[in-house]
């Protein structure tokens, strides 16, 4: 799930340390409420033992093909 883009939220430093990390139980309920779908398939995600390997260079390409897209709606 490391590679897994709706398993990333950006937090400024505060925000995670200071927030995130010592209150999770509050940060869990917060985001399960904000982001729903999201975390269901996170939620399925982390109970499937049966996983394929992972296929790095798919990875690869398509944290590259998400980092084109920000880098082009962020110059807009």
């Amino acid at each position: 799930m490391q590679y897994e883009l709706d398993n990333l939220k950006t937090l400024c430093v505060g925000c995670h340390i200071y927030w995130w990390h010592k209150n999770p139980i509050e940060a869990t309920e917060w985001f399960k409420a904000t982001f729903p779908e999201r975390y269901k398939k996170l939620k399925a995600m982390s109970q499937n033992t049966n996983l394929p390997p992972l296929n790095y260079e798919a990875i690869k390409k398509t944290l590259e093909k998400a980092i084109k897209k920000y880098e082009k709606n962020s110059s807009q």
